[in-house]
């Protein structure tokens, strides 16, 4: 709906915005976020880490069910007012959206501000709370329904909205974790999809651990996490042997 709406350029600059402060706060992404390429490097860090306990490890493959249209809004505005609060004591105003869509928004405006658009971190606030209740769709039959529940399909904002909400709701979650927890298992995830490395070691009760997390103590209801296609994660195929994984990245539609 928003690619014709009245206040597409402003969405889309605040989309650009908010992609860019979702991956700026290191302490929120404990599931690191990569890039698809990065994937392998994540999975040579973490195999290296889990066979450090001398133990055999497995690796989980899940989705977040029914991510996008599932999303609670209470998460994503609460998610949203955190992200503020804290640039906000750091120091920062707003963030700087270039014109050109090849260069990095930036939280430094220009010296001399032109060929791009400032946009302080209250509005931006305002604008995702705005894009959130304010989804409308027109269907083929010509009617206009409003998108009650979920991130808004269509959205410049909704990227950014799934970013920052699920690294929110995985920092509340693992700020309730012990520290012998934390070191026993390490998790990436892209967008829905998430990989997750957990240790065997006998003094720790991973099948507790994997059972709280898939009934979804981590992400708010009704978000759900659904296992998925065993060693394939995104575009990165792997085998494990033992404590040894082998990988390699592969389009899925490649015959070899």
């Amino acid at each position: 709906p928003q690619t014709k709406h009245p206040m597409k350029d402003l969405l889309g600059k605040a989309g650009r915005a908010w992609y860019f402060l979702s991956t700026q706060r290191s302490d929120l992404l404990q599931f690191e976020i990569p890039n698809v390429a990065d994937i392998p490097t994540f999975i040579k860090r973490a195999s290296s880490q889990m066979k450090a306990f001398g133990h055999d490890f497995d690796v989980k493959l899940y989705d977040i069910e029914g991510c996008f249209p599932n999303m609670p809004k209470g998460a994503i505005k609460a998610a949203a007012l955190d992200y503020v609060a804290h640039y906000v004591r750091q120091g920062k105003k707003g963030v700087w959206i270039p014109r050109s869509r090849t260069k990095r928004p930036s939280w430094d405006m220009p010296t001399i501000p032109k060929n791009g658009t400032w946009i302080p971190l209250e509005e931006l606030r305002d604008i995702l709370n705005f894009a959130l209740d304010n989804a409308y769709i027109k269907m083929p039959d010509g009617t206009v329904r409003h998108q009650a529940q979920g991130i808004p399909m269509g959205d410049p904002l909704s990227p950014g909205m799934t970013i920052m909400t699920c690294a929110w709701m995985e920092r509340e979650w693992m700020t309730g974790l012990r520290a012998f927890d934390r070191l026993h298992f390490m998790g990436a995830r892209y967008m829905d999809d998430i990989m997750l490395f957990h240790s065997r070691h006998p003094a720790w009760d991973a099948d507790g651990f994997i059972r709280d997390f898939t009934a979804s103590e981590c992400y708010w209801n009704p978000l759900k996490l659904e296992e998925s296609t065993p060693g394939q994660f995104l575009e990165t195929f792997f085998e494990k042997d033992g404590l040894e994984i082998t990988y390699r990245l592969k389009n899925a539609n490649e015959d070899t």
